[in-house]
C-alpha cells in the first residue's frame, strides 16, 4: 500500500486532482492540479447527456492525471457527481474511461456527496464543537447540510448548480433583468421548504466550499486588501461583504467585463452569476450573516473517508 494517495473529482464545471502522502493520521497534500472541463453542456438539455467530445478529452485529462498520481506510485481513485449521475450514457462515460485510462469510476448520490463534502469542511477548519451549516455550489448541484460534528439535523442535495443554470437562464452568459429575475425564482422555488427554512440562524457556524465561494472570496478580498491570498481556508466575508460584491458582479452584463474584476478567476466567469444568485439566495433563507470559506471539499472528504476505511 502507498503511502501516498490521489483522488480525481470529476465535477460538472472542472476535473480536480489532489496528491497526499500520508503519515498516520497526517495528511499533506503534496500536489493539486485542476482542468476547467464541463461535462454535459455541448448537447441539448442540462446534464443529460455527455457528448463524444467531452468524453474524449476527459480521457485525455484523466491520463494526465492518472501519470501525475504514477509520479508518486500513488493509489487512485475517482468520484463523480451530478453531471455523470444525471446524463443518460453514464456507463458509456465510465467504460471510456476504464478502457481508456484504467480508471474506475465511483459516480455518487447527491446525499453521500454532501457528507463527504461535510467531512472535508469539518478537518479544513477544524471543527467538531459546534453546529455548523455547510454549503458548497458546484457546477451541477448545491449540497446543504447543517449538523454537529457529523450528527446531522439537515443533508440536502439540490439540482442547482453554476453551470446547470447559466445554461438554464443564461445560455449566452449575458446577464439581462428578466433572465435574472427568472433565475432568482427558480432558486427561490427549490429553496422554499419546510424543513430547510426552520434552520435560519439555526447553527453556529456558515462555511462555504467550492468555485462560487472561493471565487466570491477571492473579489472580496482583492477589495479589501489589494490581494487574493494565495490560500482562501478560513477566509470570512459578512453578508454586507457579499450584497456589494455580488451586486458589482451582477453590474456587468458580459463575461469580458467581468474578468476585469479585480480577483475574479477569468475561467468563472461566464458561470459566476449564477453561482451568486444561489449563494445569494441561500444567504437570505438561512439567515446568513458571515461565511467561513474552506479549502477542502468533495475530493478531500472523500480521501479522508477512504483513510477512515483502512
Amino acid at each position: 500500500m502507498s503511502r501516498y494517495k490521489a483522488v480525481i473529482d470529476i465535477g460538472t464545471n472542472s476535473f480536480h486532482l489532489i496528491i497526499a502522502e500520508i503519515s498516520g493520521d497526517s495528511v499533506n497534500t503534496v500536489r493539486r492540479e485542476r482542468v476547467v472541463m464541463r461535462l454535459g453542456t455541448e448537447d441539448r438539455g442540462v446534464l443529460r447527456h455527455i457528448s463524444e467530445s467531452e468524453i474524449k478529452k476527459s480521457v485525455e485529462v484523466l491520463n494526465e492525471f492518472r501519470r501525475l498520481a504514477e509520479y508518486y506510485k500513488a493509489d487512485l481513485y475517482a468520484v463523480a457527481t451530478s453531471a455523470v449521475r444525471e446524463s443518460g450514457n453514464s456507463g458509456q462515460f465510465k467504460d471510456a474511461l476504464y478502457r481508456n485510462c484504467g480508471i474506475k469510476v465511483d459516480v455518487i448520490d447527491g446525499k453521500t456527496e454532501a457528507l463527504y463534502i461535510q467531512i472535508g469542511i469539518l478537518n479544513a477548519l477544524q471543527i467538531s464543537d459546534k453546529k455548523i451549516l455547510c454549503v458548497d455550489i458546484g457546477g451541477g448541484s448545491t449540497e446543504i447540510i447543517i449538523g454537529l460534528n457529523g450528527s446531522n439535523d439537515f443533508v440536502h442535495s439540490y439540482k442547482l448548480g453554476a453551470v446547470r443554470l447559466s445554461k438554464m437562464f443564461f445560455p449566452e452568459f449575458l446577464l439581462t433583468p428578466r433572465a435574472i429575475k427568472s433565475c432568482s425564482e427558480y432558486i427561490l422555488n427549490n429553496l422554499n421548504e419546510p424543513e430547510l427554512r426552520k434552520f435560519n440562524s439555526g447553527y453556529d457556524i456558515a462555511a462555504g466550499a467550492s468555485g462560487t465561494i472561493q471565487s466570491v472570496a477571492a473579489v472580496i478580498a482583492a477589495k479589501k486588501h489589494d490581494r487574493v491570498p494565495a490560500d482562501l481556508n478560513g477566509f470570512s466575508f459578512t453578508s454586507d461583504e457579499f450584497n456589494y460584491a455580488a451586486e458589482t458582479i451582477l453590474e456587468f452584463s458580459t463575461t469580458e467585463e467581468r474578468k476585469s474584476i479585480p480577483g475574479m478567476e477569468k475561467g468563472r466567469a461566464d458561470i459566476i452569476p449564477a453561482g451568486l444568485l444561489i449563494l445569494k439566495h441561500i444567504f437570505s433563507t438561512l439567515g446568513i450573516t458571515k461565511m467561513t470559506v474552506s479549502g477542502y471539499a468533495l475530493r478531500e472528504g472523500y480521501l479522508l473517508n477512504i483513510l477512515r476505511k483502512q
